[in-house]
């Protein structure tokens, strides 16, 4: 199994020092230790793409040459680091924008050069992703507004059922942005049974919705609808606090509780 979070050899503290007073050589040594890390915690969350992983390997050395200043010693630096290499993949993979289609909305998040290719495809452009403005995550961004209103063009020729069965398809991230009716209609959620109902002592029927934990072993149960006001606030005080019938009388002559 690979493993991707913050393990392995650690620097000693008189190296993170050093680099916080800005020694050149520390730098090096800081780098030449984490750099292969960072790498192989990049290219695992870009599943491959050497491009990206490499480009968040410099992003994080040029942020943390800014900001190790701000590193204060209350945990691992190698677990402090990792924070910044995770936030920086988050940055660098946050591509996403949701379009209008023909009957809705679809939310749109390419994050490497391979889906933009993939996307172009099921939107029967192949050609835009050979154009020079567009080939790379960085150059799309540079032309961002001349990509934007080529796609919005193309969304709204399909519904989003379309859209989503042949970008699934391909693997390219995307799903439909749901109301809530349209949300509980939803197979996935369905299926996990997101969605319950239990009786209410003054509303009667009433709809919640279920714990995303799906346990094998010790499924949830469901036993009490959502409480009154104060509904429970003297069982609580007899279990935790000790509160006899007494102290609970004057307590409620007061409207403490």
């Amino acid at each position: 199994m690979t493993r991707v979070g913050p393990t392995g050899r650690e620097v000693s503290p008189d190296v993170v020092e050093a680099c916080r007073q800005g020694d050149r050589d520390a730098l090096r040594a800081l780098y030449e230790t984490y750099k292969d890390r960072v790498y192989s915690i990049a290219l695992y969350y870009f599943r491959g793409d050497t491009a990206s992983a490499s480009d968040v390997t410099q992003q994080v050395f040029l942020k943390l040459m800014d900001g190790i200043g701000r590193y204060r010693g209350d945990s691992a630096f190698s677990t402090w680091l990792y924070r910044i290499v995770i936030n920086a993949c988050v940055d660098r993979s946050r591509r996403a924008q949701a379009f209008d289609c023909a009957d809705g909305q679809i939310i749109l998040a390419v994050g490497t050069d391979d889906q933009f290719q993939k996307l172009m495809k099921v939107l029967g452009r192949p050609d835009v992703a050979k154009d020079s403005r567009f080939v790379t995550n960085k150059t799309r961004k540079q032309n961002r507004e001349a990509l934007i209103p080529l796609l919005k063009e193309i969304f709204l020729t399909q519904t989003v059922a379309h859209w989503v069965e042949a970008l699934c398809a391909l693997a390219v991230p995307c799903g439909p942005v749901n109301d809530i009716s349209q949300v509980f209609k939803d197979p996935q959620v369905q299926h996990r049974g997101m969605k319950t109902e239990m009786d209410h002592p003054t509303v009667g029927r009433l709809t919640l919705l279920g714990n995303p934990a799906k346990l094998s072993a010790t499924p949830v149960r469901y036993r009490r609808p959502p409480p009154l006001l104060g509904q429970h606030t003297q069982e609580i005080l007899r279990e935790f606090a000790g509160a006899d019938d007494d102290l609970l009388a004057k307590l409620a002559e007061k409207s403490v509780i």
